[in-house]
């Protein structure tokens, strides 16, 4: 996605805790890319404002969940960032889809593109970048490595709207149930001695 959107002359503004498959799509577009501190807005704001008048145009990419840590950025703070510096807002929901949001359908509602992965809550192989119509025909015109790339099987395409619907139709109650299952894990741990907080997805730092 990044290499068919971003080129030279725009700038990426990247969380330094970003998945390594977000930091290599930095690395293969022909911007500039900088790293903010993680999910800290004020430093962002700095960075934005510091490339504003130069930069053609500039991308904010953040996860929604963290895979290391399990939190999550301030996506209001983000989207206020981006109207006021006209930036465009990639939000990677990898770790929260299907279990993070009230009916599981993640966290990002104000980006402009999300993208997504059916291999960790959906159970299947392969993943999706959501956006515009503008958006997708620019990705099927100039995303390289999906282009010549192998299609997914009709299997695993099959198996992933079969997940898609489940998460559509029992969303709230098996979050419901995850959540408790979450609870049941932080009690847990703190009874041990450790000090855990209550993550919006299950991901624990150990």
């Amino acid at each position: 996605m990044l290499p068919a959107l971003a080129g030279e002359g725009d700038v990426i503004f990247s969380d330094e805790l970003n998945h390594a498959s977000l930091i290599d799509g930095c690395r293969l577009s022909n911007a500039a890319c900088v790293v903010f501190r993680h999910a800290d807005l004020n430093h962002l704001n700095e960075l934005l404002a510091a490339h504003r008048d130069t930069a053609r145009d500039m991308f904010i990419v953040t996860e929604s969940i963290f895979s290391m840590d399990g939190d999550a950025p301030d996506f209001a703070g983000l989207a206020e960032l981006r109207a006021r510096y006209g930036a465009v807002l990639l939000v990677d929901e990898a770790h929260a889809l299907g279990v993070a949001g009230p009916d599981g359908g993640g966290l990002a509602n104000e980006a402009d593109v999300v993208v997504g992965t059916f291999g960790k809550a959906f159970g299947s192989f392969g993943a999706f970048v959501a956006g515009s119509a503008r958006l997708r025909d620019a990705l099927l015109n100039r995303a390289r490595t999906a282009i010549y790339s192998t299609a997914l099987p009709p299997a695993s395409a099959a198996a992933s709207l079969a997940a898609l619907r489940i998460v559509l139709d029992e969303g709230a109650e098996t979050i419901g149930k995850l959540r408790r299952n979450v609870m049941a894990l932080v009690r847990a741990v703190r009874g041990a001695g450790f000090g855990a907080g209550i993550p919006p997805a299950p991901l624990f730092p150990w």
